[in-house]
């Protein structure tokens, strides 16, 4: 539920705070975490972008869009809760017989908002896709499924084609695991020197990139840093949060979908990494 109800005064206060303007760094979506005061909600862990900015989702499937769209290479911006013009979307309702949505509380018609619409990389250069996050059984209620091709309609209006909806089902279990560890270690180069002096973590990324892809052994990643670790000498854990670091970064190259990264060879990782036009994951196919 809203923690207020949607009015005329909040629409323009929202309209003078910038929300649902900026580029990607400087993003502010529509809708923000502290608007609605459900609990399920409310116990989502806090999320953040590259450069700090709070990502502001709603159920734990946008989450783990969020995490897999950040992690794919093709994926150059991805912006949530993106709202579209009202005028229109109270005309297209018009023209589908449809009410438009309204707060429940006030009664005052709400701006329709999608979920995610992603900036991509392709041979042709970027274009643009918007993805919906519903659970699966709202789509079999008329109201949900009115709306949700009164989202598709407004999407198209923008030259976006490329309209889908996601559900849980949408992304392998194993994709969702391999991108909740790269998470946790993409901001290593932000964090203190792992061997206390500047340029330290450049130089262990370096040796570590360097070693594993002139690897020629089967050994597991995990097992391969471990060594690695132990021969250099670095702190424990360091080589493998690196090579994580390295992974989400498309420094290096790992199969995200078919299998848990770290019990991955080195020698696949290695030959991976070196071909051309490698993608770990295309957004695209959910």
């Amino acid at each position: 539920m809203r923690t207020y109800p949607f009015t005329e005064a909040r629409k323009a206060l929202w309209e003078r705070e910038g929300r649902g303007t900026g580029n990607d760094e400087t993003w502010n979506p529509w809708l923000h975490r502290g608007d609605f005061n459900s609990r399920g909600i409310a116990t989502i862990d806090s999320l953040y972008g590259d450069n700090g900015r709070e990502i502001h989702v709603f159920s734990g499937l946008e989450r783990n869009a969020w995490k897999v769209y950040t992690s794919s290479q093709d994926a150059e911006t991805v912006q949530e809760q993106v709202p579209h013009d009202r005028d229109l979307s109270r005309r297209l309702a018009r023209e589908m017989g449809i009410p438009h949505p309204r707060d429940p509380e006030s009664q005052v018609d709400i701006v329709v908002t999608t979920d995610f619409v992603l900036t991509l990389r392709t041979p042709r250069g970027h274009g643009r896709i918007a993805r919906s996050v519903k659970p699966e059984h709202e789509m079999n209620s008329p109201n949900h499924a009115e709306h949700a091709e009164l989202e598709r309609r407004l999407c198209a209006h923008q030259g976006i084609t490329d309209f889908k909806f996601l559900f849980e089902s949408s992304f392998p279990q194993q994709l969702l695991q391999n991108v909740d560890l790269l998470y946790m270690s993409r901001d290593l180069h932000k964090q203190l020197e792992p061997l206390g002096y500047e340029g330290s973590f450049a130089y262990v990324s370096a040796e570590v990139c360097e070693h594993i892809l002139h690897a020629n052994t089967d050994a597991t990643l995990a097992n391969f840093c471990l060594a690695l670790n132990e021969q250099m000498k670095w702190p424990p854990g360091q080589a493998t949060r690196t090579a994580l670091h390295a992974i989400r970064w498309h420094k290096l190259t790992a199969d995200l979908v078919g299998s848990p990264i770290l019990s991955q060879p080195v020698r696949a990782i290695a030959n991976a990494s070196r071909g051309p036009n490698v993608r770990q994951f295309k957004p695209s196919v959910a």
